[in-house]
């Protein structure tokens, strides 16, 4: 058996005296889609900080390769730097695109012609290519997230994670981040651990999905994608509800837990999109995947 790209054990992390995570036992294989979902206050991000070495748990164990390096600087330095982390939020330099991109090649001391090669295909990779000049603080949101995500692929990570990468984006942007996701995934052969609470986004990307609800582990899926079928337009509400084969309760209240575009389920049965198939503000809900 193969030993996990990431492994947490006895995973405990507390803030004022308050036990935020708890996690037992958590295995994320090499080359795996992960997906950590759960409502706000889950413990999410808290636990993709700890997953990329950026905070210390206070207790338990991280394993990266069969390796704790938590109490050793140079093997904490090694992991960080084979893995990469971009926020909800990317930071964005007051400079070109360019210069964006190549920020973790220079801060490793490669040679010019290759940080040019690598800056170039990531950009491309994106669907960024021409950017190179362009003031980088002047780009859209969606156009802003997908530099950080050029950057963070320039330098081949082994891992990459992703905290709610589409937030706050429109559709199309929504769906040019996803595409980029599977390419990433796919085609690059990158573990990828994404942090959501959008639950139509896990559905669409499919993978090893965990549950998380008040920083515990209530359940893990491997889902299949939904893949796209022509025409473009029926992407994606039509595949979801043609796919809701497996539906999780994950039990919350609408319009508190979750927004009103969740499909939900009540009794065991489930409901349709529309305004007028939907409970009121506060009702439990069970959203679908």
């Amino acid at each position: 058996m193969s030993t996990p790209k990431l492994r947490a054990r006895e995973l405990q992390k507390f803030y004022n005296g308050r036990k935020i995570l708890d996690i037992k036992d958590l295995a994320i294989e090499k080359g795996e889609l992960c997906l950590i979902v759960g409502p706000n206050g889950a413990g999410k991000t808290t636990l993709l900080m700890l997953l990329s070495f950026l905070d210390l748990p206070d207790r338990g164990e991280v394993y990266y390769d069969g390796i704790n390096p938590n109490g050793s600087k140079s093997a904490l330095l090694s992991v960080r730097r084979r893995l990469t982390l971009v926020m909800q939020r990317p930071v964005i330099f007051k400079t070109t695109v360019f210069k964006n991109v190549a920020y973790g090649l220079r801060v490793r001391h490669l040679r010019r012609g290759l940080i040019r090669e690598k800056v170039t295909r990531s950009l491309s990779l994106v669907g960024l290519s021409g950017y190179e000049d362009r003031n980088a603080l002047n780009l859209s949101q969606g156009e802003a997230q997908r530099v950080a995500l050029a950057r963070a692929i320039a330098v081949e990570p082994e891992v990459l994670m992703l905290d709610e990468p589409t937030a706050n984006l429109d559709p199309a942007n929504i769906r040019t981040i996803e595409d980029l996701v599977r390419l990433i995934n796919r085609e690059l052969g990158t573990t990828v651990v994404i942090v959501t609470h959008d639950m139509l986004q896990v559905r669409r990307l499919g993978g090893h999905v965990i549950f998380l609800s008040k920083g515990t582990i209530i359940r893990e899926e491997w889902l299949p994608q939904i893949t796209p079928q022509t025409p473009s337009d029926l992407w994606p509400d039509e595949a979801i509800e043609g796919e809701m084969l497996n539906l999780t309760t994950f039990r919350g209240k609408l319009g508190t837990d979750y927004p009103p575009d969740v499909v939900e389920r009540r009794r065991g049965t489930a409901l349709k999109p529309g305004p007028e198939n939907r409970p009121a503000n506060g009702a439990p809900v069970f959203p679908t995947l």
